[in-house]
């Protein structure tokens, strides 16, 4: 939160103070679709026969 607030005090952000204020907006649901439709599609589309396919 430290860091967000020290964002809306300056005019211009840092690269470094970026990661910081941005991820505590990430909620869990769209980190998993996130990751189930880049990551997860790529794995399973090289792994046809996985058991993985069949879960939701």
């Amino acid at each position: 939160m430290k860091y967000l607030l020290a964002l809306r005090k300056t005019k211009k952000a840092e690269a470094k103070d970026i990661p910081a204020a941005t991820q505590i907006f990430t909620t869990n649901w769209i980190v998993k679709y996130l990751v189930q439709n880049t990551i997860g599609r790529t794995w399973l589309d090289a792994h046809p026969d996985s058991d993985l396919k069949k879960k939701d």
